[in-house]
């Protein structure tokens, strides 16, 4: 049976806005935790280098182009761990 993954909360109207870039902190990384590929907005904790950084994935129809990606700058673990349980709390967006 299929299981879900976790779900982002909305963001509440104050939320700490994140800075995304275009280009990938580091050409490999690992996948430490997603979010839900049910939802259009794909999430994913990533790490790499002693450093993590979470990557923003829009998914959009295939006619209109492909996937928008989008990326945090890498800092130490423990921050972007804080970062990411925001996220999912919607506390960030």
């Amino acid at each position: 049976m299929w299981e879900h993954d976790t779900h982002v909360r909305t963001a509440v109207h104050d939320a700490e806005k994140l800075q995304w870039v275009e280009w990938p902190p580091s050409a490999t990384s690992r996948v430490v935790e997603r979010t839900c590929w049910c939802r259009a907005r794909l999430y994913e904790l990533r790490s790499a280098g002693g450093h993590r950084h979470i990557v923003r994935t829009d998914r959009i129809p295939p006619a209109a182009g492909p996937p928008i990606v989008r990326y945090t700058i890498p800092l130490p673990a423990a921050q972007t761990d804080d970062l990411w349980k925001k996220l999912i709390d919607g506390q960030a967006k």
